[in-house]
């Protein structure tokens, strides 16, 4: 055998040792994991009263992990005093306030390689001598790793991947720059903190929650986003994380935690932002800067004023801060699992120039130069309660409950609406028997409109007649086509029509449909011609002559008496008298042929009333009609008479 051949052995031998030694190391630190709780680190040591953070992707032992969480760890401990972590994050960060060793302490799991990690930590009370100086090199603010205290921000910190901290309570106008990396933003862990200042430059941000990761709201029990939602439309399901549609299809509710971040300068970074967790409330022309919006499914976004770029919504969406108006100068999109919030606090639509916090509006979204497109599987919740905070003029002020026939338009796009709720989540505090149903892009709107409607328009209009109880049955089926998404467009105008009708006009708009009015008008209709003929004939077949020339008391109208073979007519002869005002023919008329020019006129009223049964309503008519003429030629020889006349009339029927 060649050198050449005990070389290559061996070093296939060697490569083989390798990869088992690997394997060794590798099921020992994950079997160390599993038999001792973690693999132990202790970090480097701080002193109290110092800023303070650590990236766990520099552990010695941290493979691939780049995030890491307490989520899926059982008693995962606590952080000393004054320090924090935001799961999904590598960074601990913080103001240590107490001197002492914490060992073991605080566990995390990596998300990219399930190891535990049991963090030990140990903390110097600050040196009298020093002026408490740090044992730790702290990078400038800002910079990856850092962890910046907003009540210590300074005008000009330039954020590279670090993290600004906020407080309840806490205002800050400081500007900053977002550059390459940006900075995560966290929200108080409750109440609200806010950013005034500008922000600026080319980067992006994150907002993530400071709650930890035990605390969230629940959006449907008391206090919540929803809270006292009633079912409606929907069925309660396993808990108020997840409700059943009227079709059966079950969908998880989104969940929040921690405070909220309030964004209110007139900001210009253009990197973008993305609310992993916690709740972003803006206010201004710009505060989200000139990038997109992302909204993940632990994120809420709220308030007023323009959000300059995309909106793309996988958590919860809030139009105003209480009732307000949401502008989005490109497209909309609620993805699959998200919920858009409704305000209704009155029957105004909310504006730019409406006034915060006030009673009688309702939240309006203008996306004004694209699209507002709705996912599978995205849920509406109208809200009319809690809709104010303390110190608006709105607060305490009675809830607005919406009556039959109000309609609220939500959403403008000018690109149009794409697609349609799953399902619409009713307050609790609708009137009995009322629900709110939505219509889209209705006349070609272009808008999402939400109707106050009956749960039944057969129970609402039970106590009319039969007729109009087969059209509310009717109304019946294209509400349930309407809440399952397949109704046609003809058949969501007609229920945008109906639902636009108060308790007052809703029974006479169903007999309206019904048809009852034509059968009406057919049978009273045709009494104004029978009236204008029986004018006509009258005044053609009274008599043969004038009738002005007639004088009934002194009885010298046409006889049976004087028809001889001279007088086929019977008019009056000078046999009859000479006397004009017994015989008119005996002077100036002894002639049959007549020229008068008289008018005459007549002007009738006739009404009409019949009642109903079980079945249909009773009807009244009205007519009114005046008949004017004029008697131009008349010949008693030839039995002719020529004139002219006009007819009105005008008919009214009530069914």
């Amino acid at each position: 055998m060649s050198p050449q051949t005990d070389a290559c052995r061996l070093f296939r031998q060697f490569k083989t040792c390798a990869w088992i030694a690997l394997f060794v190391a590798l099921t020992f630190m994950s079997c160390g994991a599993r038999a001792g709780g973690g693999i132990a680190f202790t970090l480097p040591t701080g002193t109290v009263n110092q800023a303070y953070s650590f990236d766990l992707t520099t552990m010695p032992n941290a493979v691939t992990n780049t995030q890491f969480t307490t989520q899926g760890v059982n008693n995962f401990g606590a952080l000393p005093p004054g320090l924090s972590f935001v799961n999904g994050t590598s960074t601990i960060f913080g103001t240590p306030t107490t001197a002492g060793t914490y060992a073991p302490a605080f566990v995390v799991r990596g998300v990219q390689i399930a190891f535990q990690y049991v963090l030990s930590f140990q903390f110097l009370a600050a040196s009298p001598s020093t002026g408490g100086g740090s044992s730790i090199v702290v990078p400038p603010p800002g910079s990856a790793g850092t962890v910046v205290l907003a009540s210590n921000l300074t005008s000009g910190t330039v954020f590279t991947g670090g993290t600004l901290m906020t407080t309840n309570g806490l205002t800050s106008s400081a500007s900053f720059v977002l550059g390459t990396g940006g900075a995560i933003v966290v929200t108080p862990p409750s109440g609200t903190g806010t950013l005034s200042g500008v922000i600026s430059g080319s980067g992006g941000m994150t907002v993530a929650s400071g709650a930890s990761a035990s605390s969230s709201t629940c959006l449907f029990c008391s206090g919540g986003i929803l809270g006292g939602a009633g079912t409606g439309g929907l069925s309660s399901a396993v808990s108020t994380g997840s409700y059943q549609t009227s079709a059966g299809q079950t969908l998880n509710l989104p969940t929040l935690s921690g405070g909220t971040l309030i964004l209110s300068g007139n900001n210009t970074y253009g990197g973008g932002t993305i609310v992993a967790s916690g709740t972003l409330q803006v206010n201004g022309t710009s505060p989200t800067g000139l990038g997109d919006v992302t909204v993940n499914a632990g994120g809420m976004l709220m308030g007023t004023g323009t959000i300059a770029g995309n909106l793309n919504v996988g958590g919860i969406l809030k139009p105003g801060n209480s009732p307000g108006y949401l502008a989005v100068s490109a497209n909309v999109a609620m993805l699959s699992g998200s919920v858009y919030v409704q305000d209704i606090a009155g029957l105004v639509q909310a504006s730019g120039t409406s006034p915060r916090g006030a009673a009688g509006y309702y939240s309006y979204l203008n996306s004004t130069a694209g699209q507002f497109v709705i996912n599978p599987n995205v849920l509406l919740a109208p809200r009319l309660a809690n809709l104010f905070s303390a110190g608006e003029p709105g607060y305490d002020t009675s809830i607005f409950v919406p009556e039959l026939g109000n309609h609220f338009r939500m959403v403008t796009a000018s690109g149009g609406v794409a697609g349609r709720f799953t399902a619409v989540i009713q307050p609790a505090q609708l009137s009995s028997g009322m629900q709110f149903i939505a219509f889209y892009n209705v006349n070609n709107s272009n808008s999402i409109d939400l109707a106050t409607v009956p749960i039944s328009y057969a129970n609402t209009l039970d106590a009319e007649k039969d007729n109009a109880k087969s059209v509310a049955r009717v109304l019946d089926q294209l509400l349930g086509v309407n809440q399952v998404n397949t109704a046609t467009a003809a058949q969501d105008q007609l229920l945008y029509a109906a639902s636009g009708q108060t308790a007052a006009s809703l029974p006479a708009f169903a007999k309206a449909l019904s048809g009852e009015v034509h059968a009406a008008s057919v049978a009273v209709l045709p009494q104004a011609g029978q009236r204008l003929q029986q004018t006509v004939l009258a005044r053609l077949s009274n008599y043969l002559m004038m009738p002005n020339l007639l004088n009934p008391a002194l009885n010298n109208a046409s006889s049976s008496g004087l028809i001889s073979g001279s007088n086929s007519t019977g008019l009056p002869t000078t046999a009859v008298g000479s006397n004009p005002a017994v015989n008119p023919n005996a002077s100036a008329h002894a002639s049959a042929s007549l020229v008068n020019a008289n008018a005459w006129a007549e002007i009738a009223y006739q009404r009409g009333d019949r009642g109903g049964d079980s079945q249909a309503s009773g009807y009244n008519s009205n007519l009114y009609q005046a008949v004017f003429g004029i008697d131009a030629y008349s010949n008693a020889e030839l039995g002719l008479k020529l004139g002219g006349g006009l007819a009105l009339s005008t008919t009214t029927v009530a069914a």
